[in-house]
C-alpha cells in the first residue's frame, strides 16, 4: 500500500530550477532510497515533503491526505518523522532528557497542560527504555550529548524519531550513514533492517552507494532536479545515465 505520493513537484530558487515535475511513491513497510549528486534536489524534496519549503507547483499526499504546504509540526503530528543531514542535539542535555523532550506530543495545547496523566508519562518512559535497548544506547542515557561520539549521536537522533508521539508511520532519514566508520555503518544497516521487520517505513537520502544498494527495495535517482531512474537496486545500477550522472565509471555492481 502506498503511504507517500509526490506528484509533479517543481521548485525554483532565484531562477534556478531545483526540482522539475518530480513524481514518485513510497510503499508501506519498505526502505526507499533517494540518491543523486550534490545539488540534485534531494534535500529540497525532503523539505517540501515535511513542510519546511512550499513547492511552486505539484502536490504531496501522506496516507491519502494532501499535506502540501502544511506546517512542519502539523505534518509531524500526522506521523511523519525526519532527521537532518547534520545531527542537531542539545549539547548539554542528557540523552534521557533529549528523548523525553522528543517524546512530547506535537499538540501545543497538550504540552501546555500542567498535569500530564500518570499513565501517559509511564507509557512514554517505557517507550524510551524500549527504544534505547533496541538501539543499544541504554548505557548512554545519563551522558550529555556533547560527550557522545558522532556515531552515538546518530543513534540518539534515530531514537528521538522513534519515541515521537504520535508514533511516526514514515521516517525520512538524511544521510544516516554519513561520517560513520565501517562497523557503525553495518550497525545502522542492521538497525534499519530490524525496524523494517517491525513494520517501519523509510525514505532515505544517502551517498554511501554500497549501503543504499544493499538495504533498499527501491531507489529513486535525481539529477539536476529531474528523476532519471527509479526501480530496484539491480535495475538502477545498470542504467547508463545513472552511472554517468552519479555512480561514476569506476563503480562496480
Amino acid at each position: 500500500m502506498t503511504i507517500l505520493q509526490v506528484r509533479n513537484i517543481s521548485k525554483s530558487f532565484g531562477g534556478v530550477r531545483a526540482l522539475n515535475e518530480l513524481s514518485f511513491e513510497v510503499e508501506e513497510n519498505q526502505i526507499t532510497g533517494l540518491i543523486g549528486p550534490n545539488g540534485s534536489g534531494k534535500t529540497v524534496t525532503f523539505d517540501i515533503i515535511t513542510g519546511f519549503t512550499k513547492p511552486d507547483s505539484g502536490s504531496v499526499y501522506f496516507q491519502g491526505r494532501a499535506i502540501t504546504g502544511m506546517k512542519p509540526h502539523k505534518i509531524a503530528r500526522l506521523g511523519l518523522g525526519r532527521s537532518f543531514q547534520l545531527v542537531k542535539l542539545f549539547p548539554n542535555m542528557r540523552v534521557r532528557d533529549i528523548l523525553v523532550f522528543s517524546s512530547q506530543t506535537k499538540d501545543l495545547r497538550r504540552q501546555l497542560e500542567v498535569f500530564i496523566p500518570r499513565r501517559q508519562r509511564e507509557d512514554a518512559e517505557r517507550k524510551i527504555e524500549e527504544v534505547a535497548r533496541f538501539l543499544g544506547i541504554s548505557q548512554l542515557m545519563e551522558e550529555r550529548a556533547v560527550n557522545l561520539s558522532y556515531g552515538q549521536q546518530k543513534l540518539v537522533e534515530i531514537a528521538s524519531l522513534l519515541v515521537m508521539r504520535p508514533e511516526p508511520k514514515l521516517l525520512l532519514l538524511d544521510e544516516p550513514a554519513a561520517g560513520l566508520a565501517e562497523h557503525e555503518v553495518r550497525n545502522i544497516k542492521n538497525i534499519l533492517a530490524g525496524l523494517k521487520g517491525l513494520g517501519k517505513t523509510f525514505l532515505i537520502i544517502e551517498h554511501n552507494m554500497f549501503f543504499i544498494m544493499d538495504i533498499c527495495e527501491k531507489i529513486i535517482v535525481l539529477n539536476y532536479g529531474v528523476k532519471i531512474a527509479e526501480g530496484a537496486p539491480e535495475e538502477v545500477r545498470r542504467k547508463t545515465e545513472v552511472v554517468e550522472a552519479y555512480l561514476g565509471s569506476d563503480y562496480r555492481a
